[in-house]
């Protein structure tokens, strides 16, 4: 039996093992906020959005603090051939000598696992000392990471008190894209400008931002509108023009969605630009959409 000296005692002395124990204390297994993985969209890099993590050491000596103020990227290993398809999952591992990682190294890292490749793989069990940020699913053949098969498995729960098995706290970032890739003008048909696809957890709450920035080609005393839709459903115009548009006039608008997905379906938000008479010219990348967990529902 050992009797511990005190945290924080003035002139105190205690081995590091202590404090991960209090920070096993305040959040009991691993838990997380932030640090959303998003596809990188050409390649088989990924995204991860700042963060924090409280991650449980595999010698089992209590847990680490992971903090993160920047977006971090992973590259995955190229894709199979055709009909060789696995899973790869995304997490933080911390490593130092007294965790039961040798070599001298004392950090974390963004890294992956990959699990075996079959034509219907199972995702590869996450080992202790790794905390799983999201499952990836990647079909043989594939170029790039779709959206739409990265599969969020966050702990959540990241907060002072948080000891239930559920998880209600906010998780942060899911997805976020800008667009057109080039120029575009929107005539009098809807034009899509912007668009992300990403797959929700069952039982959580999502608000999907849009916003866009655009200019009247010529005169225009009909309407032109910027629209943000949500599973082909939820549509929502935020901005259309009250009065005539003189041509050359910039116009700009924002507004965002709430969603709580009844089912785990992949969900597309788009946004869109039409301009009933001339054109609502919409430049490379002026417009964004994003995607934020705000909580369990």
């Amino acid at each position: 039996m050992t009797r511990f000296t005190p945290l924080w005692l003035q002139a105190g002395s205690y081995d590091a093992t202590v404090d991960r124990r209090l920070v096993g204390a305040l959040w009991p297994g691993n838990r997380s906020s932030g640090y959303a993985v998003s596809s990188g969209g050409t390649s088989m890099v990924v995204s991860m959005s700042p963060g924090a993590a409280s991650v449980v050491t595999m010698n089992n000596t209590g847990s680490v603090l992971c903090v993160s103020d920047n977006i971090e990227t992973v590259e995955l290993q190229p894709a199979g051939p055709t009909g060789q398809n696995r899973y790869d999952i995304v997490g933080i591992y911390p490593r130092a000598a007294d965790i039961g990682i040798a070599g001298g190294i004392t950090d974390f890292v963004i890294t992956y696992m990959s699990g075996n490749y079959a034509a219907t793989p199972t995702p590869p069990p996450i080992p202790l000392g790794l905390l799983g940020l999201a499952e990836i699913y990647v079909p043989g053949g594939s170029a790039a990471v779709s959206p739409a098969n990265i599969r969020d498995i966050r702990p959540g729960g990241l907060a002072v008190g948080s000891f239930a098995l559920t998880d209600p706290w906010p998780r942060g970032n899911v997805a976020r894209a800008s667009g057109p890739p080039t120029q575009t003008d929107c005539g009098a048909a809807l034009v899509i400008v912007a668009s992300l696809t990403f797959t929700p957890t069952v039982g959580r709450r999502y608000r999907i931002y849009g916003e866009g920035l655009a200019q009247q080609q010529t005169a225009s005393s009909t309407t032109s509108q910027l629209t943000i839709t949500a599973a082909g459903v939820n549509r929502f115009v935020f901005y259309t023009n009250l009065v005539p548009l003189a041509a050359n006039q910039w116009v700009m608008g924002s507004s965002f969605i709430d969603l709580a997905p009844a089912t785990p379906a992949a969900i597309t938000a788009t946004i869109g630009g039409q301009s009933v008479t001339g054109a609502l010219r919409v430049r490379a990348n002026e417009c964004a959409l994003s995607v934020d967990d705000i909580g369990a529902v």
